[in-house]
């Protein structure tokens, strides 16, 4: 499984992002609302997979930021 972010966008709203593990970008999105359409997944969502180094780098700002 991967680590997805996940944001909702369209002209009235923004939602996310969200990180989500799972194992394809439709995956992700759907976990990310299961109430939205096939047509809002498609047209207003997007799905990205996060490298190995986003990930180290937000931990380590992350950490930086509580000390």
């Amino acid at each position: 499984m991967a680590i997805y972010k996940v944001i909702y966008g369209s002209m009235t709203a923004i939602y996310g992002p969200s990180f989500i593990e799972a194992d394809s970008q439709e995956e992700a999105k759907i976990k990310f609302g299961s109430c939205f359409s096939d047509s809002e997944r498609a047209g207003c969502m997007t799905a990205r997979e996060l490298t190995k180094r986003e990930i180290q780098q937000t931990l380590y700002d992350k950490q930086n930021r509580e000390d």
